[in-house]
């Protein structure tokens, strides 16, 4: 950007400015007109002096096709100076195709392995000894933990070493949480279990902000929220894999011959374990040697030694300074409690299904087929409402608030359904309910994101992410600890809690003001 071509002038102190109209005759009006010049040419100036270009190829024909972006300036006095995004070197769209294809691999390979390993509700693995039991208990504890205590850092991680380090390391570490897991084939371990869980937990930290990293970083307004539904439903996927292979193998344990069909299913998992530590090897070796490296430079507002001395914050300080400025952005904690409504209370009613279908008298398979296309629905109306999104930029909001009130709708008929038996007519009536009333809430997740990014000023937009997933994250678990003091609430209110959670996420999301500050990538 050259800056001095803007105007051709820029004296503010001239005596005459010359204008190309035959009707400016007036001398003060063409003062006025110079100084107007004068006050957009000095802006330019602040802006060029603040920024940096990404050149990025629409096309073969890099002369007609390239343009500049604008890389993640300094941040300003009232923000973190010391986080300053390294944007990633992708230089053409193919490329860009090609890293979120990658990281989409990713993300469903290390989702997989956690909620394979990691079973939520009911964490007792069938192929493991009774006296496992109480402390495997304990595993949803391994998110929380890891979830309060390594997100922040990751996102700084991310921002300092850049997408392609940190991507490598997620990969280590769930390549290593699936080796150690398989160990426990050797002898039964709670602490060898625990330890591959706490390895699988730090490894899906990332995969949220990594989400809107890439997003922010690669595409430009008019893409991302393609590329955020594709990774987004990467992981979704995979984590709904997981569950679903595991759910499989525990209905397939008849109580007739236990001990004969438990050692199969044993066999089965071992199989399993063992695929997913070679698909996290080679997402290891796929990203050291096929990922695009990142520009590995750091730019400064100033070279001052206040500028110097906030890079070397400590990161306690890091820690409150970045509570207070999520806490002061009204706009992003109505973002984050509405992902964390719409998200929270449903997915653990998710994870029940089955309990719930035999409730009103639904065998088990209809249970684990809407399992399966419960997800695939939900992959389909994410990319559809992204695509969607992407045309009309600027209506994530609205489509938000549009799905959110769909799926209320759908969620009237499940509620009265399992709640009044006239309303149970067929149980094809009950599927089709739910299989709209999920979906559409959990297709605001990607929408949710970009909204969080562009109201993330002044935190970093990974950062806000990785806040808000934090916050459902705790939310979740309670549920989760919930259920398991209160049995009976997943029977008789978990339904109509996941609908009034929804009513509520309409709510906060209709609370979001106007974005004062906009995003720099556009």
């Amino acid at each position: 950007m050259d800056s001095e071509r803007i105007y051709e002038w820029s004296d503010v102190d001239s005596n005459f400015v010359y204008s190309s109209s035959d009707d400016l005759k007036s001398a003060s009006t063409e003062f006025n007109l110079a100084a107007h010049a004068h006050k957009i040419y000095k802006k330019a100036q602040e802006v060029y002096q603040k920024t940096e270009t990404l050149n990025l190829s629409a096309g073969a024909d890099d002369k007609n096709d390239s343009f500049d972006i604008q890389s993640t300036p300094c941040y300003s006095e009232l923000s973190f100076e010391h986080l300053v995004k390294l944007p990633a070197n992708i230089p053409e769209r193919e490329r860009r195709v090609y890293v979120v294809i990658l990281l989409s691999i990713t993300f469903f390979s290390q989702m997989f392995s956690r909620d394979f390993c990691i079973t939520f509700f009911e964490p007792t693995s069938i192929d493991l000894s009774q006296r496992l039991q109480t402390p495997l208990s304990l595993f949803p504890i391994c998110n929380i933990v890891v979830g309060v205590f390594l997100t922040v850092p990751a996102c700084m991680f991310i921002n300092k070493y850049g997408i392609r380090t940190c991507l490598l390391y997620s990969c280590a570490l769930s390549s290593l949480g699936v080796g150690v897991r398989c160990l426990s084939i050797i002898g039964d371990s709670a602490f060898i279990l625990h330890v591959s869980a706490l390895f699988l937990s730090s490894a899906s930290i990332v995969v949220k902000p990594l989400t809107v990293t890439v997003s922010t970083c690669c595409f430009l307004t008019g893409e991302r929220n393609m590329a955020t539904g594709f990774l987004t439903c990467a992981s979704m996927a995979g984590a709904a894999a997981g569950l679903l292979v595991k759910s499989i193998l525990r209905q397939e344990q008849p109580h007739s011959q236990p001990a004969v069909i438990s050692n199969e299913i044993h066999i089965n998992e071992v199989i399993i374990l063992y695929l997913c530590f070679f698909a996290n090897l080679v997402c290891v070796l796929l990203t050291y040697y096929m990922f695009p490296h990142e520009p590995n430079k750091r730019k400064y507002c100033d070279q001052s030694s206040d500028t110097k001395q906030k890079y070397d914050m400590h990161s306690v300080s890091f820690l409150l300074q970045t509570v207070l400025k999520s806490i002061q952005n009204s706009d992003l904690v109505y973002i984050a409690l509405s992902y964390a409504c719409s998200n929270a209370v449903s997915w653990p009613w998710y994870q029940m299904i089955d309990i719930t279908y035999l409730k009103v008298g639904f065998s088990q398979s209809v249970g684990k087929d809407c399992r399966l296309w419960l997800i695939i629905h939900t992959c389909a109306l994410t990319l559809s409402v992204c695509w969607l999104a992407d045309r009309l930029v600027g209506s994530n909001k609205r489509f938000v608030i549009l799905c959110h009130c769909l799926s209320a709708v759908f969620m009237v008929q499940v509620v009265l359904a399992l709640c009044v038996k006239s309303f149970r007519r067929t149980t094809k009536s009950l599927v089709f309910s739910i299989m709209f009333a999920f979906p559409l809430s959990w297709t605001t997740q990607s929408l949710l994101y970009e909204l969080a990014a562009d109201y993330a000023h002044p935190l970093p937009e990974n950062m806000a992410v990785g806040l808000i997933c934090l916050l459902e994250t705790l939310c979740e678990n309670c549920m989760y600890f919930l259920l398991y003091a209160f049995p009976k609430l997943h029977l008789n209110w978990l339904h109509v809690i996941t609908f009034i959670a929804g009513l509520l996420s309409i709510i906060f999301i209709m609370l979001l003001g106007k974005r004062k500050v906009f995003r720099y990538y556009n």
